[in-house]
């Protein structure tokens, strides 16, 4: 079973992941994103699912591989609360503006800026880019997208609007080509080793210095995420935190909760 000091140190180390990817693929996200920002945090137990998690901001969800290394970005609403649902509507009744190469374009700066290596990916796995106009069903709009898969499997996929260019999911689930940091956290026995009792009695200071000693990965200091996002006492309230899907029960998963 996973500790409260590593719950705590892997939801930190994912938020920064999240705002540094955010700021370098200029996702529409108040940045930094600080806790209070989330509406789900969920850490994995890391006997069996290794370093997973995933966070929720009201317009993204960021989901942790076993690797530790960001392999989902999928965009939930449009800032400002506006509903996929009704960003959809919007852009089906638009017409087309972005092109083929356009959208593969898109597609290959954001895999680089996340540290993909995008030669090495299509010498291994041939890219199809698709047009497609799917919706209509259980009420929603029919919406233009550009569905870009690497691989038959695919190793790594990219879906963007046609109306907009913007970013409606990237899915990496082939992480050799990425060059990212993984795991985020160091030292995992001599964390998980921390007593639930001990971590409980840590000061703010304590439990941003603990972030600080076990991160593998150091942020550059020009860009404000130095400074780690769980610095008090305060938690997600656990009504807030949703089972993921694919979960049985709420044993297989530890949440940071205090």
């Amino acid at each position: 079973m996973a500790s409260l000091a590593y719950n705590f140190v892997l939801a930190s180390l994912m938020l920064a992941e999240a705002t540094f990817e955010c700021d370098r693929l200029g996702l529409p996200e108040r940045l930094p994103i600080k806790i209070e920002d989330l509406a789900r945090v969920s850490v994995y137990d890391h006997r069996v699912c290794g370093y997973m998690g995933v966070i929720e901001t009201q317009h993204y969800s960021f989901s942790f591989g076993m690797s530790g290394r960001l392999s989902y970005i999928t965009k939930l609403t449009e800032p400002g609360g506006i509903s996929l649902e009704a960003y959809q509507r919007s852009l089906s009744s638009t017409n087309v503006t972005i092109t083929t190469n356009d959208a593969y374009r898109i597609a290959t700066n954001c895999l680089r800026k996340l540290d993909v290596s995008v030669v090495q990916l299509e010498k291994e796995q041939p890219e199809v880019t698709e047009f497609r106009i799917p919706g209509g069903m259980d009420g929603n709009p029919p919406v233009p997208i550009y569905w870009l898969d690497w691989g038959t499997t695919p190793a790594v996929q990219v879906l963007l609007s046609a109306v907009s260019g913007d970013i409606l999911w990237i899915r990496q689930e082939d992480e050799s080509y990425s060059s990212r940091p993984a795991p985020l956290v160091r030292n995992v026995d001599k964390l998980l080793s921390i007593p639930d009792a001990e971590f409980l009695k840590y000061t703010p200071e304590q439990r941003s210095n603990l972030i600080t000693e076990f991160s593998a990965v150091r942020y550059p200091s020009e860009t404000n995420l130095g400074k780690h996002p769980f610095t008090t006492n305060t938690s997600p309230h656990p009504e807030s935190i949703k089972r993921p899907e694919g979960l049985k029960h709420w044993g297989q998963l530890h949440t940071f909760n205090n």
